[in-house]
């Protein structure tokens, strides 16, 4: 559905009428900027209003889903139930992504004044800032990367997955740097963190191609994990002359091949399920014509 060719039929009806935004807006007991959305098409009714907003328009509650007039009535029931879903589904998706924006201004309001809270509190302390730039340059990285997801959802992975790429590297050189760890943080944190980032754009390669099948791209990213945590050790154990693996390492890894094994057998079933409901009609329909 079109919100903004339905925004622009609404608002070509209530000039028709002689309306203003304040007029219409008072019968149906709603604010003028409410109406001011709908017809920018920023928003749309409530489904609850449609009825009222077409009966004050004169229109069919058809012509207003449609943003069209029409001389013809829609084709029977399946139609207008079709239509109905699909404003249902707009409205649904408005109102997540009001939900999100909302999300996402609470999210850096409160990573802002953390920031500044910070810098007052160790400034009122010690006279300067000593310990507060380590959490502000963490909340920063945190606004960088959560940001996009919390503001666009799904869409924003991609985003997200980028920043990170992007600042994970200057974030850990940051950190070094006011730490003064002599170049430790850096040198585990930068091959850890390449391999979570090459790990972490391989999952979402595999869920982007593998769109009708999550659970088998759940199990080859579980399969994936493996190997990436088995390199992340390895490199770690060079550094810190620490094992490869130990005891919990196995558990882990077991732990991840057991649930890739299950979600490849869930993925199996839910394939062999879909075929069966496939062929269904089929026979059906070869009985029938017997």
């Amino acid at each position: 559905m079109d919100t903004e060719k339905m925004g622009r039929f609404i608002a070509e009806r209530r000039k028709d009428k002689h309306m203003t935004q304040k007029d219409f807006a008072r019968m149906l007991n709603i604010t003028d900027k409410a109406v001011s959305k709908w017809e920018r098409g920023i928003s749309c009714p409530d489904i609850s209003l449609l009825p009222s907003v077409a009966d004050i328009l004169g229109v069919t509650i058809h012509e207003l889903l449609n943003g069209e007039q029409s001389n013809t009535e829609p084709e029977g029931p399946a139609a207008g139930r079709e239509n109905a879903l699909q404003y249902v589904d707009s409205e649904a998706e408005a109102a997540a992504g009001t939900m999100r924006s909302r999300c996402a201004v609470a999210f850096s309001l409160l990573l802002l004044a953390g920031s500044a809270a910070c810098a007052v509190i160790n400034t009122a302390v010690s006279g300067k800032l000593t310990w507060a730039p380590f959490p502000i340059v963490s909340m920063a990285f945190a606004w960088l990367v959560f940001f996009p997801v919390l503001k666009a959802g799904k869409k924003g992975l991609f985003g997200a997955l980028l920043a990170l790429s992007v600042f994970i590297l200057p974030f850990l050189y940051v950190l070094s740097r006011l730490l003064k760890s002599n170049g430790n943080i850096l040198a585990a944190g930068a091959p850890t963190a390449a391999l979570s980032v090459v790990f972490l754009w391989s999952v979402f390669a595999l869920f982007k191609r593998l769109k009708t099948r999550k659970r088998l791209a759940a199990a080859a990213s579980l399969l994936l994990a493996v190997p990436t945590c088995l390199l992340i050790n390895l490199v770690l154990s060079k550094l810190f002359f620490l094992p490869v693996i130990d005891v919990w390492d196995m558990l882990a890894i077991f732990l991840l091949l057991i649930s890739a094994a299950a979600l490849f057998i869930a993925d199996l079933a839910a394939k062999k399920k879909h075929i069966v409901s496939e062929k269904k009609p089929e026979h059906s329909g070869s009985r029938g014509h017997a």
